[in-house]
């Protein structure tokens, strides 16, 4: 349990974190999103959210999460603000109002059909053992659906994405007395030519490429059996295939297929699909782009569709219309800053902008 007062600390560092996953990708395109996004905040009640479908031209939605907790995460949380079970619970309820909560499968029969109006798709990244712990019970309740996007290379903790390292060192050095840490940590980096200017700046720049770096600064910290409760495990994975959930790839260790050259990319998308097909007995074949997928070339995802015969495949760029219709863009529920309702209609009518603009589209090499 985390005190008031550290609690507030860290506050500080989850809010830049959640800038820093967003700025070394979208930059200045995601920084002036948010910004009309916030522009319409006030505005959102003069609105009815069918008008704003109308206006937006948004059909279907599919929201994702990472996890959902009460408490503070140092691995999770420095990086980005995750939801609370209220919060998480207040998302579900409005959007079960708007749309219907359907399964991959019927998503995907429309998808193909044209007919997926009114509908919406839940998922989670990265198999977080607090899908296990928390949202399953809750979706289980409410009785959602939803796909949990999973790295077959982390399951059980057996390896760590390396991101997650970052955020747990984040959480180390920010106490005033971690200035040894500090400066161990800072002698590496710069040492590597990895150093730039601020140490936390610094860390957030490292990529996955950095992870021999990582894996010696996280050394520093000293922790005991600190993987093993980040990941759900085998058991876990068993009891919500039993329970009708639904599994998809994510890449085999979250890395970018972006930094992979063209053989990489087919072979990773191949093996964390396949392990879903074959491990967990999944009938359809879907795929989450780790990170996005706005930088990754239109022919790679006719391949996908084509000749690998994923069913469906999943980008991150919120409300935007992807000319690959199998290729879902998903709206990130962890970005919302205001109450649901308000998140909602601001999302749509940035994508109505967008639609004006002649920006509704996501575009891609």
């Amino acid at each position: 349990m985390f005190s008031k007062m550290r609690i507030n600390r860290f506050f500080l560092i989850a809010v830049p974190g959640s800038f820093y996953r967003y700025s070394f990708t979208f930059g200045a395109m995601t920084l002036l999103s948010h910004g009309i996004r916030n522009l319409f905040n006030p505005l959102s009640g003069l609105f009815g959210t069918e008008f704003l479908k109308g206006v937006s031209g948004v059909e279907h939605i599919a929201p994702f999460y990472h996890a959902v907790s009460n408490t503070f995460i140092p691995h999770l949380n420095t990086l980005y603000q995750t939801r609370t079970e209220p919060q998480f619970k207040a998302d579900l309820e409005y959007l079960a109002k708007q749309f219907n909560f359907v399964d991959p499968v019927e998503f995907s029969a429309a998808i193909k059909n044209g007919n997926a109006k009114g509908m919406a798709l839940l998922s989670f990244d990265d198999g977080l053992v607090q899908c296990f712990e928390i949202v399953r019970p809750i979706l289980i309740k409410m009785g959602i659906p939803a796909v949990f996007f999973i790295n077959p290379n982390f399951i059980g903790g057996s390896r760590i994405f390396y991101r997650y390292k970052v955020g747990q060192i984040l959480y180390e050095i920010s106490f005033a007395n971690r200035s040894s840490l500090q400066n161990d940590i800072s002698h590496i980096l710069k040492t590597n030519g990895k150093f730039k200017k601020h140490l936390r700046h610094s860390l957030l720049a490292l990529q996955w490429e950095d992870e021999q770096l990582i894996n010696e600064c996280f050394s520093y910290l000293k922790l005991t059996n600190w993987e093993q409760h980040i990941y759900m495990d085998d058991i876990q994975l068993d009891k919500m295939l039993e329970q009708g959930f639904y599994f998809g790839g994510h890449g085999m260790d979250h890395r970018s297929l972006s930094h992979m050259n063209s053989e990489e990319r087919v072979e990773d998308v191949k093996k964390s699909v396949a392990f879903c097909r074959e491990n967990l007995k999944q009938k359809i074949q879907l795929f989450a782009f780790p990170f996005f997928d706005y930088n990754i070339p239109s022919q790679f995802i006719d391949y996908l569709h084509g000749e690998m015969a994923i069913d469906l495949s999943f980008g991150s760029s919120g409300m935007k219309i992807d000319k690959h219709k199998q290729n879902i863009q998903r709206l990130d529920m962890e970005i919302n800053r205001s109450n649901t309702e308000n998140f909602i209609k601001s999302s749509l009518a940035l994508q109505g902008v967008r639609l004006f603009a002649g920006n509704s589209t996501l575009k891609r090499k």
